[in-house]
């Protein structure tokens, strides 16, 4: 026996089940607008497109966005990395100023391993500042650590 389709509360029409759909987002971590694979079952109006996510719905998208989520930070990483410039500082200096093991950078360049949100945050603002923000983090270790607690309380307020 075929389920029947639900009523939906926006547009009144009965044409809510599951559905197939392109194009369709979700927010998930860090991002505001993750792609739904357009294979995922999604109960949807028909008519208007309004999503209804139950418990069962959410439990079966959390697998499928991670991979989707572990996919979008590799491709920034390798992105943000290829355009950091190479003439203000290499890899191999960049690895130890953020404190990541030798060659991880060429690791996540190459579409290996599991960046965090964080590092990808971190290169991506150093690719789009480029160069004064990479000189700010060559000089940050350096600045922190011949302040003393006055002066930092100081330049604070």
């Amino acid at each position: 026996m075929i389920a029947e389709d639900q009523r939906c509360v926006r547009c009144g029409s009965r044409s809510v089940r599951p559905r197939t759909g392109k194009g369709r987002t979700r927010p998930y971590r860090v991002f505001a607008a993750l792609p739904v694979p357009d294979d995922c079952l999604i109960p949807a109006c028909r008519r208007c497109g309004a999503q209804y996510l139950d418990d069962e719905t959410i439990a079966a998208l959390g697998p499928v966005l991670e991979r989707v989520y572990v996919a979008e930070l590799q491709r920034l990483a390798a992105l943000y990395i290829r355009r950091l410039p190479r003439r203000l500082i290499s890899q191999r200096r960049l690895e130890l100023l953020l404190g990541l093991s030798q060659g991880y950078l060429s690791r996540l360049a190459a579409g290996d391993g599991v960046p965090s949100a964080q590092l990808v945050l971190l290169l991506g603002h150093l690719a789009d500042g480029a160069p004064e923000s990479i000189e700010n983090l060559k000089n940050f270790w350096r600045r922190q650590l011949s302040q003393t607690e006055p002066e930092q309380k100081e330049k604070d307020q």
